[in-house]
């Protein structure tokens, strides 16, 4: 995945990202020990995707996505100024 990646899939509308953001928060916390976060988290979102324990995933990992964000949105202010 490169850069920018993440934001095309958002300005697509892809009706998969809300789920898969819960998703990948979710592993995040499970896999820190936040165990009492991540059950909230599940509690929340139980109206709008059915979060699991153990479920793997394909794509980048929540820190890697935060990190391919961070220089999109550096590159964006820098090329605005």
């Amino acid at each position: 995945m490169q850069v920018g990646d993440c934001a095309a899939i958002i300005k697509t509308g892809d009706i998969h990202v809300v789920p898969a953001t819960y998703t990948l928060i979710y592993s995040f916390l499970n896999q820190r020990s936040h165990t009492k976060a991540a059950e909230a988290l599940k509690k929340a979102a139980k109206d709008i995707v059915v979060l699991k324990d153990g479920v793997k995933h394909d794509g980048p990992s929540l820190p890697d996505i935060l990190k391919q964000w961070k220089l999109l949105k550096k590159s964006q202010d820098s090329s605005s100024s």
